[in-house]
């Protein structure tokens, strides 16, 4: 199944309005690779190498006659050129999307009693295919320590509840390659020199409070930080890095000089992969 998700929220799912024939590009991976002539010596030198962007092309077929009207008009209305598209692939039980934008549509005209055929080609400028789920886990998460049937003692108290501090919180990562988070920290409280660490070694460490209830968001992969929406310049340490997750995961962690247990932090990444 695919289905896209326009930038305006809308939504289209192919097969609702086609039988898909072929699909081509999903698990194709192209890699350049630069190199440069030996002076001395058979064979070349490898300078560098990029996995390049992918374009997906399928084509489809109504053969409904009494749908050829609606398949066509939705299609032509759904697919503009000048919107952004995220693309949502299902095989073998296992979801994955990327972005994309139209690189080609083709509605041919040439037949109008002929079953009504459909291609579309979208260009991908990313070569690898973002897992489904985001992770969305917050590290300082309420862990509950009671249940039924509940015993309470009149002459001692119970914990019912206790945060998880997240020391070594390990984070996995089994795509093709790094990957990049996404942090949102929500602190209850004002909270100073807030650290989140990677393997206790790479950190990001603010150098101004945060304050309570604001919506704090530190994007590692456009290595920007906002703040109830707008960007802040200058709010981290120098030493701090924008780190990413390497392949097979990290350990992430976090730490304050003040009101850390009262610190929300959600991490949300995607894991990378090569193909469907």
């Amino acid at each position: 199944m695919i289905k896209f998700i326009r930038d305006d929220g809308l939504t289209l799912n192919i097969t609702d309005y086609f039988k898909i024939i072929s699909i081509e590009g999903l698990g194709t991976i192209t890699q350049e690779i630069f190199t440069e002539k030996r002076a001395v010596g058979d064979g070349d030198i490898i300078t560098g190498t990029r996995v390049s962007s992918r374009t997906v092309t399928i084509t489809a077929c109504n053969d409904y006659a009494g749908q050829f009207d609606t398949s066509r008009e939705k299609i032509n209305s759904f697919f503009n050129p000048k919107n952004t598209f995220k693309m949502y692939v299902t095989y073998k039980n296992n979801t994955v999307w990327c972005e994309c934008i139209v690189d080609a549509r083709d509605l041919p005209t040439n037949n109008i009693f002929a079953p009504q055929m459909f291609t579309l080609s979208v260009f991908c400028p990313s070569p690898y295919f973002k897992s489904y789920d985001d992770f969305g886990e917050d590290l300082s998460t309420i862990v509950p320590m009671m249940g039924f049937p509940l015993m309470i003692s009149a002459e001692k108290g119970f914990v019912a509840s206790a945060r998880n501090f997240a020391q070594h919180v390990f984070v996995p990562n089994d795509g093709a390659v790094e990957t990049y988070c996404t942090i949102v920290i929500e602190p209850e409280e004002n909270v100073n020199g807030l650290k989140i660490y990677k393997n206790d070694e790479e950190f990001v460490l603010f150098s101004i409070e945060l304050k309570a209830y604001e919506t704090v968001k530190i994007d590692f992969e456009r290595r920007t930080v906002e703040i109830d929406g707008k960007k802040v310049p200058n709010c981290l340490n120098r030493r701090s890095t924008f780190f990413a997750i390497e392949r097979g995961g990290c350990n992430i962690s976090y730490s304050a000089d003040s009101n850390e247990t009262s610190t929300h932090i959600y991490l949300y990444y995607n894991q990378l992969y090569a193909g469907v």
